[in-house]
Order: C-alpha cells, then structure tokens, then sequence
C-alpha cells in the first residue's frame, strides 16, 4: 500500500491524548482555608495503588476511529501492476543521428560525437529503446531497434562504442534532410506496432557541427510531427576559422584555348572565421606543404572569384589553399575540360528552322560551348552517315517505325537515353516494343484549361538543379494538352513528375542497357509553354548530361555524388592518377564499389584512357557556420532543450505523481475508511451511553 499524503499519518499521534490525560492524577485547584486547621502541619494523601486504565474497549474504539481518520486523510492506494494507467508509457524510443561528413574532420569533432552519443545511451532508462545511424550523402544503420531489444542493459554503451569505431568521418556531404526524415518515418513506424493504450515517447537527437553547408532542401514541405522533438548536441571545435575552395567551371561563352591557360576558383570563407587572407597556389598532390602564391582577401561569410593561372602540366597537380585552422576542404583537383562531342539522334517531321515544332527548341537548348559540341541528326542520316561516335541519346517526337526501331534499340543496347514526347495516344505503342513490355495504353486527358506539374521529384538528377526554393516552382508552365497511359503496365517504371490531376507526366523507364524517358506531353506550342520557359533548357542540358556521362566520363564531380559510380563501363577498373588519402584505391577496383570515389582526386577509366576527370569535396562543406536556431523554427521542428540530470529526475516524479493520483482517485480508499470511522464512532457512542449508565446505577 502506498499513501498520496503520507504527512497526515502524524495525525496517528492523536490517539496518545486520551491514553495521556487518562493517566495524568491532578491535584484539585481549589482550596478552603479553615480557621480550625491553620495550626496544623499539612499531610498530604499517601497514594495506596498505581494508575491504571479503565475502559479499555472504550478507549480502543475512540482510539481506532482517530487511526481510520488519519488513515483516510493520508489517501491511500494499492499500487496493482495489472492496473494500466492513461498516462503509463512503454519508454522512450530515440534515434541518434551521429554525423559523419567531411566537416567533421576538423579537429576533434568525431571525438567529441562518439562521445556525446555514448553518454546519451548511457541517460536511457531500462525501458527506452534507440537506434544509431551515421549519416552523409548516404544513412549508415548502426544500432536498430531489434538490435537494441536483443542487448542487456549493461551491453549497451559498449556495443554502441564498438559499431562508431567501425565509421570515420567521411569526405562527403551532408544530406540532413535525408536523415532526419527517415530518422521521423523510422519513429513513425513504431506506432504501428504499439499497443494503443500506450503513450509512446519519441525523439529524435542529432550529434555533429549543424553547419549551415548542410542540405535541408527536403525539410521545407516536410510535416514534422509535433510530438516528436529534435534534440541537437552540437559539436564545436575550438579554431572556428575556415575557408573553402572550388574550381568553377568555364563560361559557355569562353574559348576552350582561353580555358586552358586560366582557371576560376572560388574561395569562400565561413561566417565565423577570425582571418580573411589567405594563399591560393597549384601544388604537387603528393606535397604537404603548398608554394608561395597568390595573395587573396575574402571577408567572412562571404565568396570571391579568383582568377588562377592554368596548372602545371601534370596530372597529380591540384590547386591548394592555405591560411585557415582547418584543412579538409583546401585542395581542389583540376582537369582541363576536354571538348565532348554529342551526338543526339532526332526522330521527327519536323524541321529545324520551324519555330511552331518540337525541334526548332531543341536546337537552341542545346548550344556549343567550350566543353561540347553537339550534333543533331535525323533517322533519316543516320541510316546512310557513318557513325564516328556512338549515339547514346535519342528524341523522339513522332512514332518511330521500321529502321528507326532498330536505332533506337541500338541507342539503348549501348546505354543511352530516349527522351520519348508524346505527341499522340497512339504514338505510346513503341514504347511498348522499346522497353520490351506489355502493350502500353495511352489516352488523351480532359484538361480543362489548362494543367500543371504538381509533383516533382527533386532527389532525381535530372531535377536536382531545381532543387533550391527559387527555382523549384514548375507551376507556371501550362500544359495545354498531355495524355495519360496505364502505369500498371510499367511496373519497372519511376515516375519523375506529374500534373496536377495526378496524371503521369514524366517517367523513367529502364530498358536493355539504357533507359527510356517517357514524356506524356510534348513541348510543342500546341502541347504546351514548356519550351518556353526557364526550365526547359537546364533539364535538357540534364538529360544530356546524364546520357552521355558513361562514355565520356565526367570533367568534375564531387565526392558521394548519385550516378558516379555509373561513370565507367561494366568490368571496368579505374585509375587513380591523384587522390586525398593514397594506397585507397586499387587500379581494378570492381564497378559495382563507389567507394573508389570516396576520397578527393583525379581518376580516369582504363577503358577511357586520357580522359580524366576530378572528384572534389562538396563546396557546401565549407560553410561550417552553426545554422541558427531561427531556422529550424521556420522549418516546423520543435526543439528539446537538453535535461540536466536532476531535471530528468524531477521530471519523473511528476509523471509518477500524476500516475500515483489517477490510481489514488481510482479506488477511493479513503471513503471507505471514513465510512469505517463512522461505525466505530457509533459504536463507541453506544458503549459510552452504557457505561455512564452503568457507573450511575453503581453508585
């Protein structure tokens, strides 16, 4: 039995009065002076037998009737473990997100996180649960739930300290969105399986530096759950200054020979760092130390563009940057971008010089720059033209039949792209023999008025130029005309973007060794504003990038990038003409490991000799200024200030407080014990009345 308000037991004291003043003889108050007795010496009574107590079961009545009221008062209750309160739990359930991006290698930041997520495992109560993940461009599983349900108590911080050593900070970028939303959906999921009359904690804690080069496009339409907080211990490094380096790359409009003689950089320095001069100057990448070279002032918190003279000529060459406190984002590989010839092969009617037809735009969306030359060509040439280059992307804006069929079979056989429009219902049947699948079916939508795009997936290449809020609002192109199709017939399918009628307008379609981009719609000016508007040429160019990536090799990609492992043909080993961490890599290493590109450096395919291409650290990396906490108030994340341990500890006596009143009001024992002191006073009452009645006739 356990008591609301033990303190009113003292009230048990009360029963020692009667005992007390029973026992207590007193001498009689008043006195009669005789005038007869005033000779005489006083002569007090002589006590013959001891007190003792008279009317015992009178006394033990009056007395229990004080117990059951001083026991009433202090409320008492039964503590049943069958007994399920409203507000019981079944303990907390926590993610711990641990960062491992490249920033995290300044200092001792990785020390410091290690540290931080083993003494939060170590505040958990014995029914909390917690998952671990290390996170960058990618979410590395390192304690899930099930392993956590399958450890003793006493295993826990080990086990978590064993799993972090097997991650070190990594060289590539940090994808926070990526992971606090799967780190939510994976709370989420919980509830699924909770019993329903429990009341599940969850939350969510993130250990790294926070910094503001962090991507968080996906956090802006994410509904964060308001009861889940996100608890943030951050990691700071004693030295805050830190400044980056980027190649850029040529202007379209410059000259490949002007390009080859200069080169961009831009440095940008962190908004917290204490200097603002520094030295840019190529250096061997086998050095450890760069040469004098050219002096340069960035303000904090702000970029500059710098114009370096080209490098020497040597592949392990790499433009370097010196006078910040940290290290891992001052070296920057550089290959002279090599002009990359395309060849597009168009299937249509339509001729160049019509500004009323799909291809008129095509042509204009793709110009000629420095770094590529592109050659359009009909189904037509290309049948008789002997093909110096393979055709790795095709358009097509008509159905394609006989000879065209087998182009573009050859197209996808070679692991190019079709970028397929179309133009009609019925054009949808190649699709169909192209992706070697069931028959496809394709009707013309009822628009009325006009449609939209209203779901773009941002995370896919071809719209990660999009990604950035600015940029991202696809709703003022009007579609004037789109068919839908079955997409149950394309179970292998992913569907990129669709319109506001939940229509598929845009599908990845694998096929052979390529892949097929089926557009429901066309940018004719009769189908739709898409050609003219500002995102119909950064998505062809996209398309284009990404067709012709696998033969040509990229010129400058960055580290953890999506698709880069697809950069070298199947078998194909790879290079290592430079790199950050040396003896990483081997010259065969399988296609199917991206870890070969997990470091900074220069690399070419052996398939591909002379054609090299950098892989550098992301320039957000380098913003390592801690994101305000404003920002994530915009985003709709509530914050956990982190508990002290006597905070944790009053906390929960307040929650066992409540669960201690709601049984107490439960069961109301206290009504029967007053109800029980209402008896016995009667009775007492009773027992009086005869007693008194009792003496009287005696005397």
């Amino acid at each position: 039995m356990s008591f609301l308000a033990p303190l009113y037991a003292a009230g048990l004291l009360a029963i020692s009065l009667p005992i007390i003043f029973h026992l207590i003889r007193r001498t009689p108050r008043g006195r009669v002076a005789f005038s007869s007795l005033m000779f005489l010496s006083p002569s007090p009574p002589r006590v013959t037998r001891r007190s003792r107590l008279e009317n015992l079961w009178l006394l033990l009545l009056r007395g229990l009737a004080i117990c059951l009221l001083a026991f009433a008062f202090t409320r008492p209750f039964f503590r049943d473990a069958g007994v399920t309160t409203a507000t019981q739990t079944a303990g907390e359930q926590v993610v711990i997100l641990v960062d491992q991006s490249a920033s995290m290698q300044r200092e001792d930041l990785w020390k410091q996180a290690v540290q931080t997520a083993v003494d939060e495992v170590g505040r958990l109560e014995a029914d909390d649960r917690a998952a671990v993940y290390a996170f960058d461009t990618r979410l590395t599983p390192l304690v899930s739930f099930s392993d956590w349900d399958g450890l003793a108590i006493g295993q826990r911080e080990a086990f978590i300290k064993e799993r972090l050593k097997t991650v070190q900070p990594s060289w590539r970028a940090s994808h926070l969105d990526t992971a606090l939303t799967t780190a939510v959906e994976a709370l989420q999921r919980i509830d699924m399986d909770a019993n329903e009359e429990e009341t599940l904690q969850k939350r969510v804690v993130l250990i790294g530096d926070v910094q503001r080069g962090s991507r968080v496009v996906g956090l802006r339409g994410f509904q964060w759950p308001e009861e889940i907080p996100l608890s943030i211990k951050q990691t700071s490094p004693q030295l805050t200054t830190n400044a980056g380096l980027q190649i850029v790359a040529a202007h379209p409009d410059q000259r490949h020979d002007e390009s080859a003689h200069s080169v961009r950089a831009r440095v940008y320095n962190a908004a917290d760092s204490a200097r603002d001069r520094f030295r840019l100057a190529w250096a061997d990448a086998d050095a450890d130390a760069t040469a004098a070279g050219q002096e340069i002032y960035v303000p904090a918190g702000q970029s500059r563009i710098i114009k370096v003279a080209a490098a020497p000529p040597s592949a392990r060459a790499c433009l370097q940057l010196a006078g910040d406190d940290h290290a891992f984002d001052n070296s920057a590989y550089h290959v002279v971008p090599q002009v990359q010839h395309v060849r597009v092969l168009y299937v249509g009617d339509d001729a160049a010089e019509d500004p009323q037809r799909a291809r008129y735009y095509l042509q204009r969306a793709l110009p000629e720059t420095a770094a590529r030359r592109v050659t359009i060509i009909s189904s037509s040439d290309a049948a008789s033209e002997e093909q110096a280059l393979p055709t790795l992307l095709a358009v097509v804006m008509r159905e394609p039949a006989g000879d065209e069929i087998e182009q573009l079979q050859q197209v996808l056989a070679e692991g190019g792209t079709i970028f397929y429009g179309l133009t009609t219902a019925d054009s949808v049947r190649a699709v169909s023999t192209l992706a070697d699948c069931d028959d496809i079916v394709a009707e013309e939508a009822a628009v009325e008025g006009y449609a939209m795009l209203g779901d773009v997936q941002f995370d896919h290449p071809l719209f990660a130029s999009f990604s950035e809020a600015r940029y991202s609002d696809f709703t003022k192109i009007h579609f004037w005309k789109h068919r839908t199709i079955d997409e149950t017939a394309l179970p292998d399918a992913h569907v990129l973007a669709r319109f506001d009628d939940g229509a598929a307008a845009l599908l990845e379609i694998p096929a052979a060794a390529g892949r097929i981009l089926l557009l429901t719609t066309s940018w004719n000016p009769t189908d739709s504003q898409l050609a003219l508007s500002s995102k119909f040429a950064p998505l062809l160019n996209a398309v284009v990038e990404q067709s012709t990536r696998a033969e040509e090799g990229p010129s400058q990609r960055f580290v953890g990038e999506e698709g880069l492992k697809l950069a070298g043909a199947e078998g194909a080993g790879v290079v290592v003409l430079a790199a950050a961490e040396k003896g990483q890599f081997d010259q065969d290493t399988d296609i199917a490991k991206a870890e070969r590109f997990s470091a900074p450096g220069i690399y070419e395919f052996n398939h591909a000799p002379g054609r090299p291409f950098s892989v550098n650290i992301h320039p957000d990396e380098s913003r390592t200024e801690v994101l305000p906490v404003e920002q994530w108030e915009q985003w709709g994340i509530p914050l956990s200030r982190a508990e002290s341990d006597a905070e944790r500890e009053h906390k929960l006596q307040l929650t066992r407080q409540l669960q201690n009143r709601e049984l107490e009001q439960r069961q109301k024992l206290w009504q029967w014990l007053i109800f029980a002191a209402a008896i016995v006073l009667l009775g007492e009452t009773w027992l009086a009345g005869r007693t008194a009645a009792a003496n009287k006739d005696a005397a």
